[in-house]
């Protein structure tokens, strides 16, 4: 007529401990068995090195959009100079003291120089786009949020290696309790 609770983990694994007999008092909180908690070290620790390489991964986006800024203010230089030698070709041209391939060459120039302007403003805002933040952490960058989701689980696995009491009581059915078993 006594209440029973069931015990089991939540996680899988080798038992590599285990702390009790038939029919013996436990106290809330006393452990029963443990689970090979190595591999949840290991996961762990690669959830720790998601999150490094992931604000690795941040740092070089930032840096790479610092130069894109770089590589806009070039390509704008570099329109303003083609679009002075187109200039100076056409008035020449007019006067007749340049040649068609000349002019034809400075034109070709200034529509390059205005392709790679159209390059670097896209190149910039893929790079800006690479350092949004996610609607679901608020500032922080998805990556980032995804490899802390990680970690948390991966921790929250290794606490459940330990199966403790859930309540004081008398412990029993322990015969399938074994170290070495699944």
């Amino acid at each position: 007529q006594q209440d029973k609770s069931s015990v089991s983990t939540d996680v899988a694994g080798r038992i590599v401990y285990v702390g009790v007999n038939e029919n013996q008092a436990v106290k809330a909180g006393d452990v029963l068995f443990r689970i090979d908690p190595e591999p949840y070290k290991i996961a762990v620790a690669q959830a720790q090195a998601a999150i490094a390489a992931a604000q690795v991964q941040l740092n070089t986006d930032q840096v790479s959009a610092q130069g894109k800024g770089a590589d806009i203010q070039a390509a704008q230089d570099a329109i303003q100079n083609a679009q002075e030698n187109y200039e100076r070709q056409a008035a020449l041209m007019k006067q007749g003291f340049t040649t068609r391939a000349n002019f034809q060459s400075a034109e070709h120039a200034l529509e390059q120089a205005g392709a790679q302007l159209l390059n670097a403003q896209a190149s910039a805002s893929e790079a800006r786009a690479k350092l949004a933040t996610g609607a679901a952490v608020p500032g922080e960058n998805p990556a980032i949020a995804a490899a802390r989701v990680q970690l948390d689980k991966a921790l929250l696995d290794l606490q459940r290696t330990t199966v403790v009491a859930p309540v004081d009581g008398i412990v029993s059915q322990t015969k399938s309790l074994q170290v070495g078993q699944q």
